[in-house]
C-alpha cells in the first residue's frame, strides 16, 4: 500500500475467519482492501478492508474505527455496503463486507460522463441511500465518487454507499466543528471553521457528485487549493451548455451557500428533474454468514483495547530496560578508563624524580642529629 507516495507494508495471514485472501484490490491512507473467497461449499467472495493496530497511537483513534464500525453496523440497507463482519488478531483489524465490481469513480473516468436519463438513475440511488442513514441518525461525511461502489447485473446498475471512516452518529445537537472530508466535495461551511450540521453537509456533497457525473467533471478548477477554496466558499458556479433546467435548478438548490436553506432528501428526490425516476432493483443470495451482535462487536474492541494496554505497558518495560543497559553501559566504561589510568606507565623523568626523592628521604633518615640529654650537675 502507498501513502504519501511512500509503500506501506501490510502483514495479513493467508486465511482470516472462513475466507481465503486473494489479490489486493484497492487501498487508502489508513487501510488496504482485499478480494477474499470463503472456504467450500460456500465459496463467497467478500472484500476484507485491512486496517493494521500500528497506526492506532491511542485509544481515540481506534474509537473512531469503532464509530466506523457502529455506523455500519447500524446502516443496514439495499443501497449501502453490507457488513458480514469484523476479526481481529495482534496485527491488524479485517472489516468484512460485501463485494461489489467498481466505484463511480472509475466510471466517471472511463466513460468521461453519464447521459441525464441514467444519471437520473444512479442519482435516485444515491439519494435514497443518504435518506436512510440519515433516517438512522448517522451522517456520512465523506460522500464522494469513490465512496459509491457499482455492482452490475446486465444492464441494471445497482449503486452502494461505503466507507464510513468519517460518520457521525449524530445526537439532538447537530452542530459540529470537526473538519473531514475530500476538499473538492466540501461544504464551505467547513472549510471557513464554521460549526455545521452534519446532515447538511451530506446534501452540499451530494450536489458535487450530481454536477460531476453529468459533467464528467466538479463544479471547480480542483489543479490548486487555494483556487478551489476560493471558488467553493463563494461558489462561483457555471453549468455546461448541455445541462438541462430541471438539472441545473437541481444542482443549484443542493449547492447552496447558506446550508439551511438547502432542500432535504425528500424535497430532492420529488424534484422534477428525478420525480418520475423508477429504481429496478437487483436480487442477491443471502450470505450464510451473519454479522456479529452490537455487544459480540463492542467485546472485539475491548479485547483490542485490553491488547493495546499490554503492548504499551510490554514498551515502556522495553525502554526503562534500553535505559538501564545504557547507564550500565556508561558505567562500566567509565571504569574501565579510570582503571587504565592507574595502570599508565611512568615516563623516565618521572622515574628518576620519585628515585631522588627515594633516595633523598633514606639519607635524610640517617644522618639525622642525635637529641642531647639534659644533665644535671
Amino acid at each position: 500500500m502507498k501513502m504519501n507516495g511512500v509503500a506501506m507494508k501490510v502483514t495479513i495471514p493467508g486465511k482470516i475467519g472462513p475466507y481465503i485472501f486473494k489479490e489486493e484490490i484497492g487501498c487508502g491512507k489508513t487501510s488496504v482492501v482485499y478480494h477474499a473467497v470463503s472456504t467450500p461449499p460456500e465459496e463467497e467472495e467478500v472484500a476484507i478492508k485491512v486496517v493494521p493496530k500500528s497506526q492506532f497511537r491511542n485509544q481515540a483513534e481506534i474509537t473512531k474505527l469503532q464509530n466506523e464500525v457502529s455506523s455500519l453496523f447500524k446502516c443496514q440497507n439495499y443501497h449501502v455496503v453490507r457488513f458480514i463482519n469484523l476479526y481481529h488478531d495482534s496485527v491488524n483489524f479485517y472489516l468484512v463486507t460485501e463485494l461489489c465490481d467498481t466505484d463511480l469513480q472509475v466510471e466517471v473516468s472511463k466513460s468521461g460522463k453519464f447521459p441525464e436519463d441514467e444519471a437520473k438513475k444512479i442519482f435516485k440511488e444515491i439519494i435514497e441511500s443518504i435518506k436512510f442513514v440519515h433516517s438512522v441518525g448517522v451522517a456520512h461525511r465523506d460522500i464522494k465518487l469513490d465512496n459509491f461502489l457499482i455492482k452490475n447485473s446486465g444492464k441494471t446498475k445497482k449503486i452502494i454507499l461505503s466507507d464510513f471512516g468519517f460518520s457521525l452518529l449524530v445526537c439532538e445537537d447537530k452542530n459540529c466543528t470537526i473538519r473531514c472530508g475530500t476538499l473538492a466535495y466540501l461544504a464551505p461551511e467547513i472549510i471557513k471553521n464554521e460549526p455545521y450540521n452534519p446532515y447538511l453537509v451530506d446534501i452540499w456533497s451530494a450536489g458535487v457528485v450530481l454536477y460531476s457525473i453529468v459533467a464528467g467533471r466538479f463544479p471547480w478548477p480542483t489543479s490548486n487549493n487555494d483556487i478551489m477554496i476560493e471558488w467553493i466558499t463563494t461558489r462561483k458556479l457555471k453549468f455546461p451548455d448541455f445541462f438541462s433546467e430541471d438539472l441545473k435548478n437541481l444542482i443549484d438548490l443542493m449547492l447552496n451557500l447558506n446550508p439551511e436553506e438547502r432542500p432535504t432528501l425528500n424535497i430532492i428526490l420529488e424534484h422534477p428533474w428525478l420525480k418520475n425516476v423508477v429504481i429496478e432493483k437487483i436480487e442477491e443470495p443471502e450470505t450464510k454468514y451473519k454479522p456479529p451482535s452490537f455487544k459480540a462487536l463492542n467485546e472485539i474492541f475491548r479485547s483490542a483495547a485490553g491488547q493495546r494496554v499490554i503492548v504499551e505497558r510490554n514498551q515502556n518495560i522495553l525502554k526503562r530496560q534500553k535505559v538501564t543497559k545504557s547507564l550500565n553501559a556508561d558505567i562500566k566504561n567509565t571504569n574501565k578508563d579510570l582503571d587504565k589510568k592507574k595502570a599508565l606507565p611512568m615516563s623516565k623523568d618521572l622515574r628518576e624524580v620519585l628515585q631522588k626523592s627515594h633516595r633523598l628521604k633514606i639519607h635524610s633518615r640517617s644522618t639525622k642529629p642525635k637529641t642531647e640529654k639534659n644533665t644535671i650537675t
